[in-house]
């Protein structure tokens, strides 16, 4: 695609230098929103002058490799920018803004998206989440909007810390922070590139959706509508101080700090170590989850559904919000269970029965429910459980979540079972987790048969009218009997239908979930798939 580098007045950046698109869209790459004074500490908000904003910026520390496998995943490739392969962690909160071009005489509404990646990979710079092709179909479809795009901090850098770091003021949960700052940098520059700061939807996927939901806790609104790509907190709850203490104390073990230093000496040592080296040495030891802080707290995912608690200040001030999810995304976490295929059935049922915190009722019921049988063969076997993690990691906390705003602000809920038939696929013939960005972004369209783009053509552009707050979707629920969902298939148009087993998802997750709490499953979900 032919383009051309421009100068864009701004009247608090000044003269930022573009790239204008042949397709008549304008984007500014990496740009800086925040900056980083030293390892563990908090971002603090940054106003670039004059930027050069024609190049992507550097992503996250992170291992490599992690936009291929994504994209491997899904069955595709594509060419990778050279800035991909160059993480810095100074450098990395950077962001891109694509708008259409021209003046339309009014602020436009925006839309600020998170990418996934588990809080270890990921980055604005990978090119199937290039906006370029979503902001020329909203100007297509006569809803134009503009799009940032937003990096933050991943892995043991995001997030390490114990109770006396925190009582320094090194908390942990940077992404978060980091995100948080995005919106406030959004919010504050925005409109000078003809956005309306009071029309925000905030778009996450996966840990991006996590992130993205996180920000109801606050007080203070940062957007207006929110959309929730398959990933809610109930995912990966925060942890309490004492786990990240005993972390904490692996990772001086790790890199031979001792424990007699002071926490000072400490401090000093771990930000010596190199960004790369502090990475990739910890990730394969240790799984560092969110801290709960004042900042990021424990919410029972049973109180927010009940929508007579005010538990999240977001049900107040966020407008709408719209969840949704794959009918395969529960595969992106069990494949890491395929080496252990053989005897699945009898590992996974021993490791129910003895699960923490489980009563004996509540395993044989998981077991029941799901047909897991001793003489099941492995395959079979391995897709029940397959079934199992799917709902308890993605389907049942969006439905939930989306009860928690009845009486309320409007929810939806959508479904996405539009079959990717790429032969490469880890999925054959399914719709696995982040497919639904291949149909939104429109960037691997030309790779899809005519009917498979087709959809995602109608998918992307009533997500565009819901950013509009132009869209016709229905509201989740006014009661638990009446539960109503939005289906994407192959045919050009959504289906409403109640929720259930008609959905191609299973209801009897609901019936477990009235006897064992949701946390729990996850529980035994997250320490079957990664056994400590």
């Amino acid at each position: 695609m032919a383009t051309s580098p421009f100068a864009f007045l701004h009247p608090q950046l000044g003269s930022v230098q573009g790239v204008h698109t042949a397709g008549n869209v304008d984007s500014f790459f990496g740009i800086k929103y925040a900056t980083i004074a030293a390892r563990f500490e908090d971002p603090v908000l940054f106003c670039a002058k004059d930027p050069d904003a024609t190049k992507l910026g550097p992503p996250a520390p992170q291992p490599p490799g992690g936009c291929a496998a994504e994209l491997a995943y899904i069955g595709q490739q594509m060419n990778l920018p050279d800035i991909e392969s160059k993480p810095d962690e100074f450098e990395c909160l950077n962001l891109n803004i694509t708008k259409p071009a021209g003046d339309y005489g009014s602020p436009l509404p925006v839309f600020v998206w998170t990418h996934g990646g588990g809080v270890v990979v990921g980055a604005n710079c990978w090119p199937q989440f290039d906006m370029t092709k979503l902001i020329e179909l909203s100007i297509e479809v006569g809803y134009p909007v503009i799009g940032v795009a937003l990096n933050y901090r991943l892995g043991p850098l995001a997030s390490l810390t114990s109770t006396k770091l925190a009582d320094a003021g090194y908390d942990g949960n940077y992404s978060f922070k980091d995100v948080i700052a995005g919106y406030e940098w959004t919010n504050k520059f925005i409109a000078g590139f003809g956005g309306d700061p009071d029309n925000i939807t905030g778009i996450g996927e996966s840990a991006g959706s996590l992130l993205t939901s996180s920000l109801l806790q606050l007080n203070a609104p940062l957007f207006t509508r929110l959309i929730a790509f398959s990933g809610q907190p109930a995912m990966n709850p925060p942890a309490p101080l004492s786990t990240h203490d005993r972390i904490y104390q692996r990772v001086l073990k790790e890199f031979d700090i001792s424990e007699q230093l002071t926490l000072e000496e400490q401090l000093s040592a771990l930000r010596s170590i190199p960004s790369e080296d502090f990475t990739l040495r910890l990730l394969p030891i240790v799984s560092v989850p969110f801290a709960e802080t004042s900042l990021l707290r424990y919410h029972n995912i049973k109180e927010i559904s009940n929508s007579q608690l005010d538990v999240l200040p977001g049900h107040k001030w966020c407008k709408k919000a719209l969840y949704s999810d794959c009918k395969h995304d529960g595969t992106i976490i069990s494949r890491w269970l395929k080496p252990r295929v053989s005897g699945i059935n009898a590992s996974f049922l021993q490791h129910v029965k003895t699960s923490f915190g489980v009563e004996p009722e509540g395993a044989s019921l998981i077991v029941s429910l799901y047909d897991i049988k001793m003489d099941d063969e492995d395959e079979v076997a391995f897709s029940k459980i397959e079934n199992f993690v799917n709902d308890v990691m993605f389907y049942a906390p969006n439905i939930l979540t989306a009860r928690g705003w009845k009486d309320r602000n409007p929810a939806c809920v959508i479904h996405v079972n539009v079959t990717d038939a790429w032969n490469d696929a880890y999925v054959k013939n399914g719709t696995p987790h982040t497919f639904e960005l291949a149909m939104l972004f429109q960037n691997l369209c030309q790779e899809m048969d005519a009917t498979t783009a087709a959809s995602a053509k109608v998918f992307a552009a009533d997500i565009i009218k819901f950013i509009n707050g132009a869209d016709s979707y229905p509201s989740f629920s006014n009661s638990q009997d009446s539960e109503t969902v939005i289906i994407y298939d192959e045919v050009n148009s959504p289906k409403i239908l109640p929720k259930g087993d008609v959905t191609e998802r299973r209801s009897a997750i609901f019936e477990l979930i009235d006897k064992v709490d949701l946390e729990q499953l996850v529980n035994i979900v997250l320490t079957f798939v990664f056994p400590s």
